[in-house]
């Protein structure tokens, strides 16, 4: 869905939480019920009001909106960090590769090539 579908969706009920946010609390990260308040086109946040009346700006990833599925919500997070990962491991090797000096490589023959 759109940020434009899920503001919709969760102007409907505004009495109870419609989301969870992920939060920083007694030295961890756990999911905290909030409700969604708007969606910044240009930053491409939501503002977030938990219960204590705390708000924040999230990214989608931080957000799970209590009408999505859990399972779907915790496979997309998976696999976005571990591309992340995978992505942070290829600009390592690339610097690695790039910062070595041109003398301590050997050329390929041109037989291999």
């Amino acid at each position: 869905r759109s940020p434009e579908e899920w503001m919709a969706l969760v102007k409907e009920d505004v009495r109870k939480p419609q989301a969870c946010v992920m939060h920083y609390k007694d030295k961890q990260w756990t999911m905290l019920p909030c409700w969604v308040l708007e969606y910044d086109e240009k930053s491409k946040r939501y503002t977030v009001e938990m219960e204590d009346s705390q708000q924040k700006q999230v990214k989608r990833l931080s957000l799970r909106f209590n009408a999505e599925d859990p399972d779907l919500f915790a496979k997309r997070v998976e696999v976005c960090h571990a591309t992340k990962a995978h992505c942070e491991l290829q600009e390592a090797f690339i610097d690695f590769i790039e910062f070595k000096d041109d003398s301590v490589i050997t050329p390929m023959p041109r037989s291999q090539k």
